[in-house]
């Protein structure tokens, strides 16, 4: 939803306008944009979820004084690379569709992501021992440079009309 809201524009005029007069370039427009949805957002958002977890965790220890240390996630360590790589993956999704899609940009992606998801589910049956995991994770991080190539190229577009 944040990554929508921070490319889809085209809300109003007023906000296309002042987007358009800020001086700075569309690379450095992109740029700020890109660090804030897809590195500042997960840690923040991450460092908030931890701190509220301790926070409770620390106030249920004072109410049940031999209770043991919840997993953050319970994600093997094996499997972080494959989480960082699909949360990329949706960034560079939703990212393309906020640009491309100015109304309702969230809705559209959103439903463009389930149907790619549900025809990769019924793909992914037939060509499940084809595909390794470390192919798999090279082939989304392609498909994320993609999209964050062809969103960069349409904002610019859309910056010149």
């Amino acid at each position: 939803v944040f990554t929508t809201m921070v490319f889809s524009r085209a809300d109003n005029k007023a906000k296309l306008i002042s987007e358009i007069m800020l001086p700075a370039s569309v690379l450095e427009k992109y740029a700020v944009k890109w660090v804030v949805c897809v590195l500042l957002f997960p840690v923040v958002y991450v460092g908030v979820v931890e701190m509220v977890r301790l926070m409770s965790y620390m106030m249920l220890c004072g109410v049940y004084p031999n209770m043991q240390a919840i997993e953050f996630c319970g994600i093997n360590e094996s499997e972080v690379s494959l989480w960082i790589c699909s949360y990329i993956f949706l960034q560079a999704i939703y990212m393309w569709g906020g640009v491309v899609m100015p109304r309702l940009s969230f809705l559209k992606t959103s439903g463009l992501v389930i149907t790619f998801i549900l025809l990769f589910a019924i793909e992914l049956n037939f060509i499940e021992n084809m595909i390794t995991r470390e192919i798999f994770e090279r082939m989304i991080s392609v498909a994320s440079m993609l999209l964050y190539v062809i969103a960069y190229f349409a904002m610019k577009e859309k910056s010149v009309n």
